[in-house]
């Protein structure tokens, strides 16, 4: 179990790393000034990966940090404010989590959604921290049919096996595509 959950969770990394990279090289070859802001953003975050991430748990304020953290990365490579909420309820405290595990909701809102029309796309989010639980929510505006021949679908199953492994019966995950909107609600017991 420990040598698959190693796997799964190596398996965020590059998938992570891929995607950030060629948000950079865009930047780069047009020539624009957030490049190296985005540059350091994402030292951030491979710090925090490479680092942090090698305990079992992390902090939660550490793993919101890396969220928040993704989200103003993504937000760097358009040149309009893309329309996303992300708000915590609850005081992360000391609260210790699995890193990783919610980036790749982020990423799937980021990669199928329709978030760059600025006028139409939205993604909306939060992370509810209870005493004996954690609820997550997470939904976005999408186009049905657009983006489906990408190159993907690690994260999802990734998760899902993470899950299975670190929360035997102790979490649930509904994901529905209804209409123009996704959406993921995930409950853990801590």
């Amino acid at each position: 179990l420990e040598a698959e959950l190693r796997f799964l969770k190596a398996q965020v990394n590059p998938h992570f790393l891929f995607n950030a990279l060629n948000n950079i090289y865009s930047l780069s070859f047009t020539g624009s000034e957030k490049a190296p802001e985005m540059i350091l953003k994402l030292s951030d975050m491979m710090s925090y990966m490479l680092y942090d991430c090698k305990s079992e748990q992390v902090l939660m304020r550490s793993e919101l940090a890396y969220l928040r953290n993704y989200i103003e990365l993504q937000q760097l490579k358009k040149d309009g404010e893309l329309n996303i909420e992300f708000e915590v309820k609850g005081d992360p405290g000391g609260v210790l989590i699995t890193p990783l595990l919610f980036i790749p909701f982020f990423e799937n809102s980021f990669k199928h959604g329709n978030l760059e029309d600025l006028e139409n796309g939205w993604m909306k989010g939060y992370l509810q921290i209870e005493a004996d639980k954690l609820k997550f929510h997470m939904s976005n505006s999408y186009c049905p049919g657009q983006k489906e021949a990408e190159k993907g679908g690690v994260g999802l199953e990734n998760i899902r096996e993470r899950l299975a492994l670190l929360f035997p019966e102790q979490h649930e995950l509904h994901i529905q595509q209804k209409e123009n909107i996704y959406r993921v609600d995930l409950s853990i017991k801590i």
